[in-house]
């Protein structure tokens, strides 16, 4: 167990050095979970697939580094190998915009620009329709001409 301790605390440091240099903080990790924390937790659940691992996985895995370091001896029973794969398949989440929040902030920006091309849409067809009186004049003449 010694060895999954301090292979987890390696892996650990590693995740926690990628995610306070995507957030310019020391506290890349409780940023991340802090972040997931202010979205609308039942829309994200049912929008991201693993949302709710994630976000418990994080927290866990903060609460078996902060063991380690402060409470519990580097020899204890604490990590488990499934830990130590989770970080690693976090990390690459991480590095091809496939983690959680990378996702949100994808159908957000899917759904903004959506909601932009139907307001885009919307407005040529009111430009469309709203003429000027001289412009509709206009029309009824020219249609009156080619009688």
């Amino acid at each position: 167990m010694y060895d999954l301790n301090i292979e987890f605390l390696e892996k650990y440091k590693k995740l926690e050095k990628l995610l306070n240099e995507m957030y310019s903080s020391a506290r890349g990790v409780n940023d991340y979970i802090l972040d997931m924390e202010k979205f609308n937790y039942d829309y994200a659940v049912n929008k991201i697939n693993n949302w709710d691992e994630t976000y418990k996985n994080l927290k866990h895995s903060r609460w078996m580094r902060n063991q380690l370091a402060h409470d519990v001896p580097i020899y204890s029973e604490l990590c488990e190998q499934s830990d130590i794969n989770w970080i690693d398949e976090f990390y690459c989440d991480l590095f091809n915009y496939k983690d959680p929040l990378a996702l949100f902030y994808k159908i957000k920006r899917e759904n903004s620009n959506s909601i932009k091309n139907n307001v885009a849409k919307e407005n040529d067809e009111f430009k469309k329709e709203d003429k000027s009186f001289f412009e509709k004049i206009i029309e009824k003449i020219k249609k009156l001409i080619k009688l």
